[in-house]
């Protein structure tokens, strides 16, 4: 067979093979969602993906015969190793052809090699590309319904692959799907009165015409909610926010992000993030969005009937106070309105208990599991 070949990505022409190595993957693929091109193109430079600027990384193809054959990004978040006192490195994006194992383990022990040229004790992933949560974990468990938006969806060989490699799963992710009808909105409004009263906060949508006040506030909710209670996160930088921002700005429907705050001071104490579930539109561009796709975009969009809740935090001092339960009754009462019948809540830590006990309190049922995996590279 021909002979493997590893290359780091650094033309155009090889982050456009990069691209679109997905499409050969997935292709015929129902549950897969095809990214737009220019979107994947941009988590692959530190100009438009603040999470990069955190330490050293390396986009990275194995070639086979001159094709591409599998492809992986990895860095050092030296912020995170700074702030946890720990020497981790980190993987996102992995994809291989299937039967190219051997080139693929090739891939992957490039990357062990970089990162202990780099100081690292450890490899995570997949995680989010941008540090967030998008396509964070390997899809385990979950293949009946396809992948809400920026949700992982890979072949079930991936993790046992993985698994030969020396990785081990660390982190179990899940992800609950709620029919909003179904959601008891009496109950839950009786609930959420008694607490904004008790407790002193209220719930504003977030507002684009103010839209650097919000990710402030956005930003002081995470520094604080983060470090006490994610090991896998650290709060990002207001740069890392304006550049997610800028790239929401085009999904997202602001009726769905609400920002809780004290009465008294106006002092942020909470917020989600909930996006439109684009997942079908996308699946109709086929990763273009030229003339022909704008209207595809545009007559695909107003077909959207679900949504994708990413994250939600508040900070320790509110929690189980029904700060959260607030949240999700302004947002499921603005869902309904605006046609929403169904949500996606991804991906929620095994270990996050608060969260959890609130996604299943309004009915929402465990539907999807991501895994986590890690090796020791010492």
């Amino acid at each position: 067979m021909p002979e493997i070949r590893i290359l780091e990505v650094v033309t155009k022409q090889n982050r456009e093979r990069f691209i679109d190595l997905a499409f050969q993957v997935y292709k015929g693929e129902p549950g897969w969602i095809p990214m737009l091109r220019g979107d994947v193109a941009a988590y692959l430079s530190p100009e438009t993906n603040g999470f990069l600027g955190n330490g050293p990384f390396t986009v990275l193809l194995a070639e086979r015969g001159g094709r591409v054959v599998a492809r992986v990004v990895a860095g050092v978040d030296e912020k995170s190793n700074r702030i946890r006192n720990v020497r981790n490195g980190w993987f996102s994006l992995f994809e291989c052809l299937p039967g190219e194992e051997e080139a693929a383990k090739s891939l992957m022990d490039r990357v062990a090699s970089w990162l202990k040229e780099k100081g690292c004790e450890k490899a995570t992933g997949p995680v989010s590309p941008n540090g967030g949560d998008e396509f964070k974990g390997f899809l385990e468990k979950g293949r009946d319904y396809p992948a809400p938006y920026l949700c992982s969806w890979n072949p079930e060989w991936y993790t046992g692959f993985f698994q030969k490699l020396g990785y081990t799963e660390i982190h179990r992710l899940f992800g609950f799907r709620a029919d909003i009808k179904n959601i008891p909105l009496e109950r839950y409004s009786r609930v959420v009165a008694y607490a904004k009263e008790r407790y002193g906060f209220r719930v504003d949508p977030i507002d684009l015409d103010h839209l650097e006040r919000d990710l402030n506030d956005i930003g002081h909710v995470l520094e604080e909610a983060i470090l006490e209670s994610w090991e896998d996160l650290t709060p990002p930088s207001i740069d890392e926010l304006r550049k997610q921002a800028e790239s929401l700005r085009k999904v997202a429907d602001p009726g769905l992000i609400m920002i809780a705050r004290r009465t008294s001071d106006g002092r942020p104490i909470g917020f989600d993030l909930i996006l439109p579930d684009y997942g079908d539109v996308l699946r109709h561009l086929n990763g273009r969005m030229g003339p022909i796709g704008a209207l595809k975009f545009l007559y695909y969009k107003r077909k959207i009937d679900g949504v994708r809740g990413f994250a939600q935090f508040v900070v320790p001092e509110y929690k189980h106070k029904g700060v959260m339960s607030a949240i999700l009754l302004d947002v499921f009462l603005c869902g309904l309105k605006k046609g929403y019948v169904w949500g996606d809540c991804s991906t929620v830590g095994e270990e996050n208990d608060p969260s959890l006990a609130n996604i299943q309190s309004i009915g929402a049922k465990l539907y999807k599991e991501y895994w986590l995996m890690s090796r020791d590279l010492r």
